[in-house]
């Protein structure tokens, strides 16, 4: 088959395709969860899905007549909203943070702006919560983070000019180079 061999589908996913495809070629498919080992899920009843043919090879599964149960529909996945790294007044998170220290440092986060506000995940961060809480326990822990706590302090205070260049945002580089172009042109005058 074409699928297994530009390596789309492994001999598992060949099997129950092709159980799909054999579903598919009845009038009236039935369709159930298989009992096995493995599922620790209740017994389902089976579900009867009205299949229209159309051609001698087309069938069309109608997906819109699958009825979940009341505790499927109410049954909310909240995800974790991660750290909100906070500028000072007339900053910018895209001109005052500093990216470079991501390739220098083995950074326990990652990073996500969206409309002017970084949000910072940890990199253990399971993405989805439980219970009341908005931020992830792994999330919460970066506020502990030593590097993250100097970025935070630079960010009001300033970086020292004399600190690697990883140190420095976009707009701390730019602000060093305007300084010496004007150290330049004072001293050719």
């Amino acid at each position: 088959m074409y699928w297994t061999k530009i390596g789309l589908l492994d001999n598992q996913s060949l099997t129950r395709f092709s159980r799909i495809v054999t579903s598919a070629e009845k009038p009236e498919a039935v369709m159930s969860n298989p009992s096995s080992s493995r599922s620790k899920r209740p017994q389902e009843q089976p579900v009867t899905v009205p299949v229209t043919k159309t051609r001698a090879t087309d069938y069309i599964i109608d997906v819109d007549s699958f009825e979940l149960s009341e505790k499927e529909t109410n049954h909310q996945i909240l995800r974790c909203q991660g750290y909100t790294l906070c500028f000072p007044a007339g900053k910018s998170p895209y001109t005052a943070y500093p990216f470079a220290l991501h390739d220098t440092r083995a950074l326990p986060w990652d990073i996500s702006i969206e409309n002017g506000i970084m949000t910072l995940f940890a990199q253990t961060c399971s993405g989805s919560l439980s219970g009341t809480e908005k931020t992830c326990q792994s999330c919460l822990d970066l506020l502990r983070n030593g590097t993250l706590e100097g970025i935070r302090t630079r960010l009001v205070e300033g970086v020292h000019q004399n600190a690697q260049f990883p140190y420095h945002s976009f707009g701390g580089l730019h602000e060093i180079i305007r300084h010496k172009t004007m150290q330049v042109e004072f001293y050719r005058l």
